[in-house]
């Protein structure tokens, strides 16, 4: 049976205790959140990086993973506040709004090719050419689409993820970004980063294609969580 996936918040803060803040009701019906003492955060480890949201004091060494929230607070007062709460949810569940681009693209015929190209096995001549276009590329969400399937036919995930995260970073709404983005995850067993990726997705997207494939592996990725 399929269980709704909650992101997980986890509280580490020097002297915050269970029971000694009051968690809004919104925050813990979408939200998994956990305490963790901060001078034995140990037993908590591995749910801390784990999570989805870290919220530490100001000048806590952690570096967040790429999917993560990492939010620092002065003192314990802060997380009385519901404006900090509604940050949180707004962080992660809002969508950020992106300018419609009405530029004509010059290079649309090219894309066209390439992704001819792609699909029919020609992932060298693909590549080769999407690489004369280094300058053009790091700019446009659909090239880095196209770099990371060649890389990903290359069986070079990890570079496949590091194209898509540049192209997501242009375009955090980009469907095509968001599915590869939560299917590339999946193949490399990152299954929560992967859950991630496709929920942004059916926030968004009324592409009926992608709802249903999202839907089915997000299907199978719960079961792993």
């Amino acid at each position: 049976m399929k269980r709704p996936f909650k992101p997980g918040i986890a509280l580490v803060v020097e002297g915050l205790q269970l029971g000694a803040i009051e968690i809004p009701d919104f925050i813990k019906t979408h939200f998994d959140v956990r305490i963790g003492n901060y001078t034995n955060c140990g037993d908590l480890l591995h749910y801390v990086f784990d999570s989805e949201i870290i919220i530490t004091e100001l000048g806590a060494s952690y570096e967040p993973k790429p999917y993560q929230i990492h939010l620092q607070i002065l003192n314990l007062t802060e997380l009385e506040q519901d404006l900090i709460w509604r940050f949180i949810y707004d962080s992660w569940y809002g969508i950020n709004e992106t300018e419609n681009n009405t530029k004509s693209d010059e290079y649309r015929e090219l894309k066209k090719g390439i992704s001819v190209l792609i699909a029919n096995g020609h992932v060298t001549k693909a590549q080769k050419i999407i690489e004369l276009l280094t300058d053009v590329i790091v700019n446009d969400v659909e090239w880095m689409s196209y770099l990371a399937m060649t890389r990903y036919l290359e069986n070079d995930i990890e570079s496949a993820i590091s194209a898509l995260r540049q192209g997501y970073l242009l375009n955090p709404n980009s469907e095509d970004i968001l599915y590869n983005l939560g299917f590339m995850y999946k193949v490399n067993g990152e299954i929560r980063t992967s859950i991630y990726y496709f929920e942004r997705l059916l926030q968004i997207t009324t592409n009926e294609v992608f709802m249903a494939e999202a839907k089915e592996i997000l299907e199978e990725c719960y079961y792993y969580i």
